[in-house]
């Protein structure tokens, strides 16, 4: 995405890179004519290239210059349509404005042939390796795994393995164990809470970060630690609204224990024939902490929190 953006020639002289082959050679200078992975403003000056293809053509393409305003994360693309019509005509829309600007969207996926055929035709020099058809091929987003041929939500995780795995667990290895589970909606909030958990309890032990934890931390740990695999076979719907619905309802619910709290989001969908379909949307939860709180003001906490995200 760098690549597609280049740099007013008044600033590449901030871009140099002096070079030479050995000590002997004399010193070369180039200058980097686009933005720079690594470059702190590198990230805001590629989505605001974005952002201005959009507010461009925001009069001729309304739905898709919001689209691209309201759908991206920095160069990924998601975004949901009602009927495969009307995305092949967002998707076309947006394609195209993209190009514009030279930036050339590539590697779709969908959980529907039709889309993806369309995708293939639109532009003939598209490869075939930007279309994802393979069903065992998933697409991941921020760590959660989005399997579009069932068009469900998985989670992968990478326990350790091999000779260094019955290594000596350390207050560093454990912590670096619990930071790879991400899950930014908080659809695995019970597995997230329990890891935040030992989290806390490490920190409270006061140990150094190479030494061993104690055996009844060991215990609980690995209990929680052999188990993580069984995330894997959760399968998550991505649809959560019923087909052809003509209500939808978000409900809030909050609670409190001693240990952690937090608050859920779902939302419940109705049809013509009164069939119901409930989802968890997302959830967040927090430790409690070391301080002792009541039950009733963590569950305001819980509640405060809700409001506020």
């Amino acid at each position: 995405m760098y690549r597609c953006v280049k740099i007013h020639e008044n600033d590449t002289k901030f871009q140099l890179i002096l070079w030479r082959n050995n000590t002997t050679d004399p010193l070369k200078i180039y200058k980097l004519l686009t933005v720079t992975y690594g470059m702190s403003p590198a990230s805001f000056l590629a989505t605001r290239c974005l952002k201005q293809l959009a507010l461009d053509n925001e009069i001729n393409h309304p739905e898709a210059a919001q689209s691209i305003l309201k759908d991206f994360y920095m160069d990924d693309y998601l975004v949901s349509v009602k009927d495969i019509k009307s995305a092949c005509f967002l998707i076309k829309d947006v394609y195209n404005i993209l190009l514009s600007g030279e930036f050339r969207l590539r590697q779709w996926s969908s959980n529907n042939e039709q889309i993806l055929n369309f995708v293939s035709q639109l532009d003939p020099s598209t490869k075939t390796d930007y279309i994802i058809k393979d069903e065992q091929s998933c697409s991941k987003t921020l760590g959660t795994v989005w399997n579009s041929s069932e068009d469900i939500l998985k989670y992968v995780t990478n326990p350790e393995s091999g000779p260094d795995h019955y290594k000596i667990f350390t207050k560093r290895r454990i912590l670096s164990i619990i930071s790879q589970i991400f899950d930014i909606l908080g659809l695995i909030g019970p597995v997230i809470t329990r890891a935040k958990l030992f989290m806390q309890k490490l920190w409270g032990l006061k140990i150094g970060w190479d030494d061993p934890v104690p055996d009844n931390v060991l215990i609980s740990w690995l209990q929680f630690y052999n188990s993580l695999k069984l995330i894997e076979k959760l399968k998550i719907s991505r649809h959560i609204l019923i087909t052809d619905f003509i209500s939808i309802e978000m409900h809030f619910f909050t609670d409190a224990s001693q240990y952690a709290y937090g608050t859920a989001i779902y939302f419940r969908s109705k049809n013509s024939l009164d069939t119901v379909n409930v989802n968890l949307v997302c959830s967040k939860s927090r430790v409690a902490p070391l301080k002792v709180i009541s039950i009733p003001r963590l569950e305001l906490c819980a509640a405060e929190k809700e409001v506020v995200d």
